[in-house]
């Protein structure tokens, strides 16, 4: 197989060819940097100021527009709104300058404004009865289903989210439309330069919020009576930011959906004609690929009883090796991360003091390098900034969660401008879709939240909140472009599916079922000379090395190398000082933030908190606690010898300083040397 140089650029240059661009984020952030730049800017603001031009600076970018222009545009905006009362929401400082531009007549037909800040006062408007309420549109209940919202400028996150949790709530009677979405296709589209935006969104277009972004587009487009100039305008929005997160399928459907609706204003049939024969030319070049690459998936947060839900993913998994029984050793995403990097314990060998992966520090990486494989990982910054830059991608990711089909398209990538010599072993990290904050590209609800504080709200309202269906379509686009990206790979390749962690567990509400289901993971082989089987030994991820050694060179010999009696779980003392706090405050049970040890084997789970409580449980009936049932001691007692955890000391080790507090709160204070001698 013969290198493809760049495969990025091939394809932004065939798009680029038809005057769509899909690096707007990256330039501008660029630009934004120059001085001549910020020079320039700092005259246009200025000479807007002096001729009384209306300017909206915010997280989204800065716009200029004239208040003639946009009173003709409110009169369009009014006339979609069919008579329907009319709710704006804004978030406070640029309703003044924006309700100007109204007419007195317009003015008065306002019913509600929602306003979370309501720092901006509006005495000179001239309100029939107070109808200004200080509470995010996101939380916004007085509102009828039928009312028609326009969404202010504001801070580009706070009407996004406002957006999608009106449709979220009100269903699809919700009529909600986006001004600075409208006034940017009145501009582009219509040719009207009395509407300027001055800068790009930044953040917006390279991380996970791009889906919110996809999720409004696609409501504006089902507004009634809305012009096919604006619509034809979404649509172009939505392909292209499909094209520039490589979902590749949903660019397709929508450019069918382009072609069929009479649109001209870009060649959208050259372009799909164009952007295909380069994936058939990618496919068949990877088809040509004679390496046994090895592909891990890491798919965050599935627990073992959600594969079905996946049906691709699941359908893979039989064809391969499937792992009943397999476990992490701590629930959390960089604990198993160092868990599968070092083959150690997080407690036993104090592997959470490592700042730095190398092959020094990581036995897998070692192994694998000995095995002749380069080591890529293909993943956002919090879990890459910590390897040696030898073995993080080259390719530019965002600091940011990075969305799924973009994480797969640069492993194709990695492989297609590799040594072909050079066998490769991938990890493919997923986590925005399947874990907090479970977004994806193609959800009919949109819940969204940026705290981990905001997921536990979310997470203890499951069943009723609506995030069963966000989390269930995010799964199935996650299936969907795994699906697509499984289609190209070439069969000689190796696949390992893989979870890290449940859902619910350890986040301060404890709950005996998913605190078993939080640590029980997906995980699977497939591919060539792996003969499919469902693998009922237990299995933990302390072996993951053993099982790369199985992947590398298939025997029953290494197979069995995998498998142990029981598996351990360690927990930790929660160490975040900012979160501690949090937890603290939130009165939720701290018992499982505290050092935890347990055993779990093929019939049944015991686990150990700082505390001194025990609970033991069978596999078949995870509802009692049989810690104190007479006939099951010998068996405890037994389990507990079998592994014999250290104690972590959090008055005497400083990386554990904030866990004192914790402690504290639970009544263990500082023990003497001697007893906690006796403790080890």
């Amino acid at each position: 197989m013969e290198p493809i140089v760049d495969v990025d650029s091939k394809l932004e240059a065939i798009v680029r060819k038809y005057n769509v661009n899909l690096e707007l984020s990256r330039a501008e952030k660029w630009i934004q940097k120059q001085p001549a730049y910020k020079k320039r800017m700092r005259k246009l603001y200025d000479a807007c100021r002096r001729k009384a031009l209306p300017i909206v600076r915010d997280q989204d970018g800065m716009y200029r527009f004239s208040r003639r222009a946009l009173s003709k545009v409110w009169s369009e905006i009014f006339e979609l709104a069919c008579g329907r009362r009319i709710v704006l929401c804004t978030s406070g400082n640029l309703e003044k300058i924006l309700l100007k531009t109204m007419s007195p007549e317009q003015r008065k037909c306002i019913s509600l404004v929602v306003d979370q800040k309501m720092s901006t006062p509006i005495k000179w408007f001239n309100f029939s009865r107070d109808c200004r309420i200080k509470i995010r549109a996101a939380d916004c209940y007085q509102y009828d289903k039928e009312d028609f919202h326009i969404a202010f400028f504001s801070t580009g996150k706070e009407v996004e989210d406002n957006i999608a949790a009106i449709y979220e709530k009100a269903g699809p009677s919700a009529k909600v439309l986006a001004l600075s979405v409208y006034m940017d296709a009145k501009s582009k589209w219509g040719g009207r330069k009395q509407w300027r935006r001055l800068l790009m969104p930044d953040q917006q277009e390279r991380d996970w919020r791009i889906y919110s972004i996809l999720f409004t587009l696609k409501k504006q487009m089902e507004l009634e009576k809305i012009g096919r100039i604006y619509k034809e305008y979404c649509l172009m929005e939505i392909i292209r930011i499909y094209l520039a997160i490589r979902d590749f399928e949903n660019a397709f459907k929508y450019m069918e959906e382009y072609i069929e609706s009479g649109y001209t204003h870009f060649d959208i049939t050259s372009m799909q004609k164009d952007i295909k024969e380069f994936l058939f030319e990618i496919k068949k070049k990877l088809a040509d690929d004679k390496r046994r690459n090895i592909i891990i998936r890491w798919f965050d947060a599935v627990r073992y009883d959600e594969w079905e839900s996946m049906p691709y993913l699941y359908q893979m998994s039989e064809e391969g090796i499937r792992f009943k029984n397999a476990y992490t050793v701590m629930p959390y995403t960089s604990a198993t991360m160092r868990t599968i990097l070092t083959g150690k314990y997080l407690i036993d060998d104090k592997i959470y003091e490592i700042d730095k992966f190398d092959e020094d520090t990581c036995e897998l990486l070692k192994d694998l390098d000995e095995q002749g494989y380069q080591f890529r990982i293909i993943d956002y910054t919090r879990f890459t900034k910590n390897f040696d830059r030898k073995y993080v991608t080259h390719k530019s990711l965002p600091t940011d969660y990075t969305v799924y089909p973009l994480l797969e398209w640069i492993g194709i990538c990695e492989i297609l401008e590799s040594d072909p010599q050079q066998n490769l072993c991938l990890l493919i990290h997923e986590l925005p879709e399947t874990h907090v904050p479970y977004v994806g590209g193609e959800a009919s609800v949109y819940n969204s939240f940026n705290s981990m504080a905001d997921g536990i709200i979310l997470q203890n309202n499951y069943w009723t909140s609506g995030m069963k269906t966000q989390i269930e379509e995010s799964r199935r686009y996650v299936d969907n472009i795994f699906r697509f990206y499984k289609s190209m790979e070439s069969e000689n390749a190796v696949d390992i599916y893989m979870s890290d962690h449940g859902k619910f567990g350890h986040y301060g509400k404890r709950e005996r079922e998913t605190d078993y289901e939080n640590v029980h993971v997906c995980l699977a082989v497939n591919g060539k000379d792996i003969e499919p089987a469902c693998e009922e030994g237990i299995f933990s991820l302390i072996n993951f090395r053993q099982l790369i050694q199985y992947v590398i060179q298939p025997s029953e010999s290494t197979r069995k190398n995998c498998l142990s009696e029981y598996a351990v779980i360690q927990q930790i003392p929660f160490y975040n000082a900012p979160a501690a706090r949090r937890w603290l405050a939130s009165q939720l049970e701290l018992e499982g933030l505290t050092q935890t040890t347990g055993i779990i084997t093929d019939k049944d789970m015991l686990q150990e908190f700082a505390t001194g409580k025990r609970e033991y449980y069978l596999l078949d009936d995870l509802d009692e606690d049989k810690s104190d049932v007479p006939e099951y001691r010998e068996r405890i007692r037994y389990l507990h010898d079998l592994h014999k955890t250290k104690i972590i000391d959090v008055f005497h080790d400083e990386f554990f300083a904030a866990s004192i507090m914790l402690y504290r709160r639970l009544g263990i204070e500082e023990l003497p040397d001697e007893e906690f001698c006796k403790l080890e």
